[in-house]
């Protein structure tokens, strides 16, 4: 997977013009934002699709697809989000979960599978293999227990951001 070069940065301008109108992010280069100093997002290409790796733990990039329209609204409503956690930290008050407490991921989910597989298939994108049927939400109740089996975590720490009636989730882990 290479970096987004001008053809796919220009097919990404809409999207590039919402991110740039927040002050808090710096665009170094073109596609390519900082917070303070550090690197917060950038885009990616293959033939398989754009994605965007964004830093929504503090620490580490989580990497969304971003080809359609939906999934660009979804990328900004995270960058949103993840901003005004650390604005409101900054501001000295305790927001509801702190920047580095949670880790986001994204899982492409097939439900109705011969066994339960959750495997990682690169940075920040996992694909789940669910027995349950995607029914009364029995597939989202047992893609939360296998995340929080992978992670070492309780099953309340797991909760799908987005996505839920969907293949694509969003899913945050609280530590």
């Amino acid at each position: 997977m290479k970096h987004a070069g001008a053809n796919t940065l220009s097919a990404l301008e809409p999207l590039l013009l919402r991110v740039r109108e927040h002050a808090a992010l710096a665009e170094r280069t073109p596609g390519s934002f900082y917070r303070k100093s550090k690197a917060y997002l950038h885009f990616h290409e293959d033939p398989s699709g754009i994605y965007a790796d964004v830093k929504l733990s503090g620490t580490d990039f989580t990497r969304i697809r971003v080809t359609t329209a939906q999934e660009q609204e979804h990328l900004l409503s995270l960058i949103v989000e993840n901003l005004r956690v650390v604005a409101s930290e900054r501001n000295g008050q305790r927001a509801e979960s702190l920047l580095g407490a949670a880790k986001v991921i994204q899982v492409k989910v097939k439900p109705s599978a011969r066994a339960s597989v959750f495997m990682e298939e690169g940075p920040g994108l996992w694909s789940a293999q669910l027995k349950s049927p995607p029914v009364d939400g029995k597939a989202n109740e047992e893609l939360i227990a296998l995340v929080a089996k992978q992670f070492g975590c309780r099953k309340a720490a797991v909760s799908i951001k987005s996505g839920a009636s969907g293949r694509m989730k969003l899913v945050r882990i609280e530590s």
